[in-house]
């Protein structure tokens, strides 16, 4: 599965769910399911998380019809 990235500003790692303005959530869901079923895994990630040494993002967040949003990491993606 290839894994694509959506590189965000600055972002808070300690909130409970990514989203703070929840107009967009539901898009970003649908988005995520859709690309998911054609074997794209997609995580959105703040720049700040990027580890230069390892060359991975420490920290990111994916979603799952069944999962939800969680967080996950060391991420290493195929296209930013």
């Amino acid at each position: 599965m290839k894994k694509v990235l959506i590189l965000l500003g600055k972002n808070d790692w300690n909130v409970k769910e990514p989203f703070k303005d929840k107009q967009y959530q539901d898009s970003y869901e649908l988005f995520y399911s859709l690309c998911r079923e054609n074997g794209i895994e997609m995580s959105r990630a703040s720049y700040e998380w990027y580890d230069y040494e390892k060359n991975i993002f420490k920290n990111a967040w994916t979603f799952s019809e069944f999962d939800g949003w969680k967080k996950v990491h060391d991420i290493k993606p195929d296209l930013i």
